[in-house]
C-alpha cells in the first residue's frame, strides 16, 4: 500500500480498494466468529442468546456515547489498547494487563499524533466540541519513541524468531504514519493484528480458513450492508463525511468491547 500511494501515479482508488478489501478480509472475518468463540467455549449456550448478549453490550456502549461521549471515548481508547496489546504481546513475556495497555496506548497514540488533524476533526462531530485549538503534532516523535523504547523493554529476552516479527511490526507501524489515518491504521490492523488473530481463531475452532470464511459470511454481510446504507443515506442528506466516520467509529467502539472480552477469554485459554 506503501508503494501504491508513492510511486505509482493517479491509483488512489486501488489504495481505496485494498482498504475495503482488508476491512472485509481479515479485518471483519476475524470478529465475525466472536458469537462461534464462545459457543465453543460454552457448547450447551445456544447461538441466539448469544448474538443477543453480545448486541446488548453493543448496545449499552452506544448508548453511553450519548451519555458521556468523553468518558466512552477514554474508555474505548482503553480497552482497544488493551485488546492490541494483548494479542502482540502473546511471543513475550509481558503478557500482564499493564504491559499491555502501555504497550497498547503507546501504539494508538503513534496513529492519533501522526495524523492529528484528521482525528481532530472526527473527535470536534463525536464530542461536540471545538478542538481546532489543541497542537497535537508535536507529540508524534514523541509518541512513536515512546513506543519502539516500550516494545525493545517488552520484547527482551524474546527469542531471535520473534525479534524479527517485532522489527517487522514497528517498521510497518513507522512507515504507515506517512499515509493519511484509515490507510496508515488499516496497514496496521489488517496485516499485524486481524490476519494472526484470524490464524489463532481458526486453530481454536480447529476449521479451515475456507470454513472460517463461510461461518463468517452472514455477519460480514450485515456489516457491510450497514456500512453501505450508511453512505448512501450520508448523500441524500448534508451530512459531511467526517460525521460518517464519526458514526462508523461509534459502531466500532460498539461491538469492540464484547470482542475484546471473547479474544481475551480465548487468550487466556491459550496461555
Amino acid at each position: 500500500m506503501l508503494c501504491i500511494h508513492y510511486f505509482i501515479p493517479d491509483v488512489e482508488y486501488i489504495s481505496q480498494a485494498l482498504i475495503i478489501a482488508g476491512f472485509i478480509f481479515p479485518g471483519l472475518t476475524h470478529g465475525a466468529l466472536d458469537a462461534h468463540l464462545i459457543r465453543h467455549q460454552f457448547p450447551k449456550a445456544s447461538l441466539s442468546k448469544i448474538i443477543v448478549g453480545y448486541v446488548a453490550i453493543s448496545l449499552i456502549i452506544v448508548a453511553l456515547w450519548f451519555w458521556s461521549s468523553f468518558f466512552i471515548l477514554l474508555f474505548f481508547i482503553v480497552y482497544s489498547a488493551f485488546h492490541f496489546g494483548e494479542l502482540d504481546l502473546q511471543l513475550t513475556k509481558h503478557k500482564g494487563g499493564f504491559h499491555q495497555i502501555i504497550y497498547g496506548v503507546l501504539l494508538l497514540s503513534v496513529y492519533l499524533f501522526f495524523h492529528a488533524l484528521e482525528v481532530t476533526q472526527i473527535l470536534e462531530h463525536m464530542l461536540g466540541v471545538d478542538l481546532a485549538s489543541i497542537d497535537l503534532s508535536w507529540s508524534a516523535n514523541a509518541g512513536l519513541i515512546s513506543f519502539v523504547v516500550w516494545s525493545l523493554y517488552v520484547f527482551q529476552g524474546a527469542k531471535n524468531r520473534y525479534r524479527v516479527r517485532w522489527a517487522v511490526r514497528v517498521s510497518l507501524v513507522g512507515a504507515s504514519q506517512f499515509l493519511p489515518l484509515i490507510q496508515g491504521f488499516g496497514i496496521y490492523y489488517f496485516i499485524i493484528h486481524s490476519w494472526p488473530s484470524l490464524v489463532i481463531i481458526k486453530d481454536s475452532l480447529s476449521i479451515s480458513m475456507k470454513e472460517v470464511v463461510k461461518l463468517s459470511l452472514p455477519y460480514v454481510a450485515i456489516t457491510i450492508t450497514f456500512c453501505v446504507g450508511l453512505v448512501i443515506f450520508s448523500q441524500q442528506t448534508v451530512l459531511s463525511m467526517d460525521f460518517i466516520y464519526a458514526a462508523l467509529f461509534m459502531v466500532i467502539s460498539a461491538i469492540s468491547l464484547p470482542h475484546t472480552l471473547v479474544m481475551h477469554r480465548l487468550y487466556s485459554l491459550r496461555s
